[in-house]
């Protein structure tokens, strides 16, 4: 008996000693693991932009986006080439007339609280999103009063979204924020305050914030979220973006955002390690063609000398180039080449004697671009005064016509064209110039099926708004992430330059 006993105890003594190495490696993997992604990785922005209103339907702002791009989850996400990644969705496909998208959902969804994400609200946060009026595809589904859009349904375990007609560009847009899953309580909010996007259904959540600065931590729950994701981001502002690069120097946990090609170029040569992303803004002069300093001839000729001006313009590749182009590489509206115009002006005496006035908006007055052509215009005996003003002062102008030439953006968009075109003719500048034709273009666009015809539009559109509308491209622009030395992206996100915090580890370069 006492042999079967000191048999037991030893086996137990076996067993207990197994639980607490187990126990133990455990442990220390779990250290390693917190070695490995520190506790926390800092955001400097160079300007927060507090907006009162957290709506993700109108992100508004950079730094907008770049918090509810990470905070609002979405069914599905643009990779860093350009390809489609499961989000909430596991797969997706359309239907053979292209008017019906059709996906499966995961079975394992949670909003942050821990609250089960349901079909209902997959559906009722599709149609709060399309419901919101200019937004992106809202026109295309039926509607009804009391219920709002009616092309959102459950069927066979899958969501259907369904179009009165074909809808390109779509798959990009519910891969942003502003098709974000939400829980009921936003959904019915007259006006979101930041303090009520504390349970969202993104791969972050918000932990703390004030006018200063945002807290976010990683939900484990998240599809998106790997073992080795960042786990805890603080998002501050940097009023001096010098400053910003300094404190980088000095502590490794930190990220710093340049999205100008000033501050960019300013990373370039700070000696801190850095990544590039895709292209971000197109840079673009619009000559007002009501003003009395402009003729054909004199426009031609102005298009003349900025076609040279481009030629000999030298930036620093990782942060901008110069183009002819309004789309970004890789975009099907992109022309093979893109003369401004066609026409040729008599040079000689067509801007003799003229002073050309340029207004550039008081947050683009970091690109170098206008001074660069101020000097080139100059070396050619041309007169160009350059005249900063505020987004209410440049409405004005455009609305009283009192302007010669205006320096604009656009964003860029490699994978949905039909999204850039929509940003772009956005523009007050379009309010101005009256545009039906090339609004009809674009809905045609975004209607057609054949992919051949498709692009031809596209491209048409472009040649009409050099053409006609008189857009100059001058430059395209990336963002840049400059990093003290701990956190690395896995990869950038060709999409929206890279702010998709999961992508984001600790690691040793």
């Amino acid at each position: 008996m006492s042999f079967r006993v000191g048999w037991t105890w030893l086996i137990c003594a076996i067993l207990v000693a197994f639980a607490v190495g187990v126990f133990v490696n455990s442990r220390d993997n779990q250290v390693n693991e917190s070695v490995k992604n520190p506790a926390e990785m800092r955001v400097l922005f160079p300007s927060i932009h507090s907006s009162e209103n957290w709506d993700p339907r109108q992100s508004t702002s950079l730094w907008k986006y770049f918090v509810m791009s990470n905070i609002a989850g979405s069914l599905i996400r643009l990779g860093h080439d350009t390809e489609y990644i499961p989000a909430f969705a596991t797969a997706w496909s359309f239907s053979k007339d292209k008017k019906t998208l059709r996906l499966k959902l995961r079975d394992d969804l949670k909003f942050q609280d821990g609250t089960i994400v349901t079909t209902r609200d997959i559906v009722e946060s599709l149609r709060w999103a399309l419901s919101v009026k200019g937004n992106s595809h809202s026109g295309r589904l039926e509607m009804d009063e009391r219920l709002g859009p009616m092309g959102v349904s459950v069927s066979d375990g899958l969501v259907n979204i369904t179009f009165a007609e074909v809808t390109n560009g779509f798959l990009a847009n519910i891969g942003t924020p502003e098709f974000p899953i939400v829980p009921e309580k936003v959904r019915q909010s007259e006006k979101i305050l930041l303090s009520d996007i504390y349970n969202m259904s993104g791969p972050y959540k918000v932990t703390d914030h004030s006018d200063q600065y945002i807290s976010l931590e990683s939900s484990l729950n998240h599809p998106l979220i790997e073992k080795d994701s960042v786990s805890k981001v603080r998002i501050e502002e940097v009023t001096k973006f010098s400053d910003a690069l300094e404190i980088a120097k000095s502590d490794k946990n930190t990220i710093v955002v340049a999205s100008d090609y000033n501050s960019g170029l300013q990373v370039t040569n700070s000696g801190l390690d850095f990544v590039a992303s895709a292209h971000a803004l197109t840079e673009m002069l619009v000559p007002n063609m009501q003003s009395n300093k402009f003729n054909e001839d004199s426009l031609s000729c102005f298009a003349r000398h900025i076609a040279e001006f481009r030629k000999s313009v030298q930036l620093d590749p990782y942060v901008g180039e110069p183009t002819f182009q309004l789309f970004a590489p890789g975009s099907p509206a992109r022309l093979d080449n893109a003369p401004l115009f066609e026409k040729v002006g008599t040079c000689e005496d067509a801007l003799k004697g003229i002073t050309m006035e340029l207004i550039v908006l008081d947050w683009m007055w970091e690109s170098p671009v206008p001074e660069m052509l101020q000097t080139f215009l100059k070396s050619r005996n041309l007169e160009l005064s350059i005249n900063r003003v505020t987004i209410e002062e440049e409405r004005k102008r455009l609305a009283t016509g009192n302007f010669d030439l205006m320096y604009i953006y656009s964003g860029v968009s490699a994978t949905d064209p039909i999204i850039e075109l929509n940003y772009l003719v956005g523009h007050p500048y379009f309010e101005s110039v009256n545009t039906p034709e090339l609004k009809k273009l674009i809905e045609e666009a975004g209607r057609e099926a054949d992919q051949m015809e498709y692009h031809d539009l596209l491209r048409s559109i472009h040649r009409k708004i050099l053409a006609e509308n008189r857009l100059i491209p001058l430059m395209h622009t990336r963002m840049l992430y400059a990093t003290g030395g701990t956190f690395f992206p896995k990869e950038i996100n060709h999409f929206d330059g890279g702010l998709d915090l999961w992508e984001w580890t600790a690691r040793e370069r």
